[in-house]
């Protein structure tokens, strides 16, 4: 019996056809039907019993990002595009990014959206490849751009929350997500060093610096490696998690980080384990680590795998095992 037909549903009642004991439960059970707990939602169980109480305190129904929320007093998704791949040598030209909170009934709240263009600096140019990929043109960048200073203002805001600390003692900071983040940390470290350099009269970007370093990171780059098979890019997971219909993987920040917060949802949804995969990165042996090496990240090689990854078998508990 090949792979494929092993995870099939055999008793009709999956929406997708999948059997979620087979293909994802980290259970000892054969089938679905044999577990009181209603807990599958990727395979549709969930949905036809109407039954989320058990799976809510289990935290793997809800919005999915419950845990995080209940560490984090504010999570900011974020997303660049960028003229190319080397921090120090290349510029932002995009940057979106969502801060989401927890509301008052505890369900997730966004609390601020920001989504802008950055001027580029005198006679540097948007490679034609770059504008193929994004749409983005040199003069969106003249007409609709912001500065450098502004856009790290803009972020710096999101990143540090909208209440004060004191309000939330009992919880974390910040905690920025991003898919492949070591890119995207890269580029807005990068953006703070540099205005650091270039401004004498800005000891804000210190304190933005600090907080941008004070921040735990998130890269569901990382955890997607560990839940599907290869390739690995936002828009594979987006058809992955079935959300096509309702987010757009365009290569434009502003569509990207939001796909990139529904992707997170879903993956919250599906295993109840994001917070082991906060400050790890995953890279590909092969190529090593891209860019530079962020201090409280540990990074480690990941294997591509043709499945899910069972429980004991992901990459922080490899790493916890110190079987790397």
């Amino acid at each position: 019996m090949g792979l494929d037909e092993a995870k099939k549903c055999l008793t009709g009642q999956s929406k997708s056809g999948i059997c979620g004991s087979a293909a994802y439960c980290s259970r000892q059970y054969k089938c679905c039907a044999e577990c009181s707990e209603d807990c599958n939602i990727r395979c549709g169980w969930l949905e036809k019993t109407g039954k989320p109480e058990q799976a809510r305190r289990d935290g793997i129904s809800g919005s999915g990002l419950d845990s995080l929320l209940d560490v984090y007093r504010n999570i900011v998704f974020f997303d660049v595009e960028t003229t190319g791949f080397n921090a120090q040598a290349d510029r932002i030209i995009e940057l979106a990014a969502i801060g989401v909170r927890k509301g008052a009934k505890g369900e997730p709240e966004i609390w601020r959206e920001m989504d802008v263009y950055c001027r580029l600096p005198d006679g540097k140019k948007i490679p034609e490849k770059i504008v193929e990929i994004t749409g983005i043109t040199d003069r969106m960048l003249t007409e609709q751009g912001i500065t450098e200073d502004e856009m790290a203002e803009q972020f710096a805001e999101i990143i540090t929350g909208e209440y004060g600390k004191d309000l939330f003692e009992n919880l974390k900071d910040t905690l920025l997500v991003a898919h492949n983040a070591q890119f995207d940390l890269n580029f807005t470290g990068y953006l703070y060093i540099l205005q650091m350099a270039h401004d004498k009269e800005g000891p804000q970007f210190r304190r933005w610096l600090h907080e941008f370093n004070d921040a735990d990171y998130l890269d569901t780059l990382t955890i997607y490696k560990d839940r599907a098979a290869y390739p690995h890019k936002l828009a594979n997971a987006i058809e992955h998690y079935g959300l096509q219909d309702s987010v757009v993987n365009s290569h434009r920040a502003v569509d990207d980080v939001k796909a990139l917060m529904e992707v997170a949802k879903a993956m919250g949804r599906e295993r109840n384990d994001l917070l082991n995969y906060i400050n790890i990165f995953g890279y590909n042996q092969k190529y090593g680590v891209s860019g530079r090496q962020l201090k409280k990240v540990t990074y480690a090689a990941q294997p591509f795998r043709n499945e899910i990854a069972p429980p004991d078998q992901t990459l922080p508990e490899l790493l916890k095992r110190g079987r790397q």
